[in-house]
Order: structure tokens, then C-alpha cells, then sequence
């Protein structure tokens, strides 16, 4: 008998049923019932079986140099489509606030979308990964392959970490001001010359703040075609984003979010 079964085939009559209380490996298949079906579901348990990883780490080796115990890794942080008008609900219920607020730009306004109140939610962020990631692979395309993502601290960092894990680019972090200890950076990670940085920004007003974070990187030699906001309140943001150079896109605007014109 030869080696690739003879393994399973102890491991069924041993302790296979132990681990398999669902009776799934007994499924029988028509071309070898008592072999080929069952080898595909050992294999399939010993990819379920952290707890005793160690134990069958030699075992591979008879089997082949495709069959191991670490398990493919998700494409997504969600596994289905994300329901655009249901997200936006989600971001509004948890962010937008009524009353009377002094925004950065030092205007007023009747609404305050607190940005920290759906940036801090893992249900709200990983369905935002897949929305970065559509954007970014459409600048890749259009504008030179991205190689980096960017956020200004505070409300732009989960955004940009929850980008870049959904799409495996690295992420940099971009101060309000060098640290006057340590390294004294602006910038934290490496930005290497002719880098193409897609900045991923939390709510958008007249677009300032992004355009100084902006420039900092430009001045490391990164080239920043983009940015992405998760909001855009329509208050001048992007004319001026795209008035400097700089493709401006939002994945929702104050409207998605039930609010009219002040």
C-alpha cells in the first residue's frame, strides 16, 4: 500500500472518529470510497488542529510538500459583499452628532461627525477595508502602482492600518509635528524616493489638514496621486484637494449620512 494512504487510513481506524464528530470523513466517494475521499479529510482535520500541531509537524514530509497545517489566508476582512446604504447607516448612528460645534477650518455648524465614535468599531472598519481597497487598485491602475498608504495621527491611523491589512501595502504615519525626542520624525515608516502614497483621511471639510500631510510627504520624495476620505462633508474639500494636483475620492458624503445643507 502506498505511503500517502497508509498514514490516513491508521488515523481513521485510531482516532479519526474522535475528530470527527460530524461524521464528515465517513462522506463516501465513488472512485476510491475507503481512501482517496477519506485523505482529503485528514487533511482537511489537520488543518483544524492547532492544539496538536507539534505533534503531527513530521508527518508532512510522507504526503508531499503541499499539505500542511497552515491554512490559506483570507483575501478580505469580510467575506461578502459590503452593504453600502446599511454602512453608512452604521457610521451615522454611531458618529453624527447635533448642536453647535466649531469645526478646524473655524466655522461653525449645527452637526459634528465624531470621527472617533465609528473609527474605533472592528464592525464598522473591516467592511471600510474592502472600499480602500477598491479605490486603490483603481489609482494603482490609473496614476502608477501604489506602494505605500499614509495617515495623519490621531483619526487617520485605524483607517490606514485597516487599509493597509486589507490590502498588504505598508502603512506610514504622519505627525502634526516632529517628536522633540528619539528619532525626532514626522514621519513614521520608511518613504523611500519616487514612492507612490495613496493618503487615507477620516472626514474631509475643506481638505487642509490632508493637503499639509500632503506636502510632508512629498517632501521625503513620495508621490501622492490620491486621497481617500471616508467622508466628505462638501465644504470645499475637493475642489481644493484637486485644485492642488491631487485626485480626491470618498467612499460616502454628509447626504449618505442623512444630512442636508446647513
Amino acid at each position: 500500500m502506498r505511503r500517502n494512504v497508509l498514514f490516513p487510513l491508521l488515523w481513521k481506524q485510531a482516532i479519526g472518529p474522535l475528530m470527527d464528530p460530524t461524521g464528515i470523513s465517513s462522506v463516501q466517494c465513488p472512485d476510491d470510497p475507503s481512501t482517496t475521499r477519506w485523505a482529503r479529510n485528514y487533511v482537511a482535520h489537520r488543518r483544524k488542529l492547532l492544539p496538536i500541531q507539534d505533534f503531527f509537524d513530521p508527518f508532512p514530509r510522507f504526503f508531499g510538500p503541499n499539505i500542511g497545517l497552515t491554512p490559506m489566508p483570507n483575501t478580505s476582512l469580510v467575506q461578502q459583499p459590503v452593504d453600502r446604504a446599511a454602512l453608512a447607516s452604521q457610521i451615522a448612528d454611531a458618529s453624527l452628532l447635533r448642536g453647535t460645534f466649531t469645526l478646524r477650518s473655524g466655522r461653525t455648524s449645527n452637526y459634528y461627525l465624531d470621527k472617533y465614535r465609528f473609527s474605533t468599531k472592528p464592525e464598522i472598519l473591516r467592511q471600510l477595508g474592502p472600499m480602500f481597497a477598491q479605490i486603490i487598485e483603481q489609482v494603482s491602475a490609473e496614476q502608477g502602482k501604489v506602494v505605500r498608504l499614509a495617515g495623519a495621527e490621531l483619526g487617520g491611523i485605524p483607517l490606514v492600518t485597516v487599509a493597509s491589512l486589507e490590502t498588504g501595502l505598508p502603512s506610514i504615519f504622519v505627525r502634526n509635528a516632529k517628536k522633540e525626542y528619539g528619532t525626532a520624525k514626522q514621519v513614521e515608516g520608511t518613504v523611500e524616493e519616487g514612492d507612490v502614497v495613496v493618503f487615507v483621511e477620516d472626514v474631509a471639510t475643506t481638505g487642509g489638514q490632508a493637503l499639509e500631510a500632503v506636502e510632508v510627504l512629498k517632501s521625503l520624495g513620495a508621490k501622492v496621486p490620491a486621497i481617500i476620505s471616508v467622508i466628505d462633508r462638501q465644504e470645499g474639500a475637493r475642489e481644493n484637494i484637486e485644485g492642488a494636483g491631487v485626485a480626491f475620492h470618498a467612499l460616502f458624503t454628509k447626504r449618505d449620512l442623512g444630512v442636508e445643507d446647513e
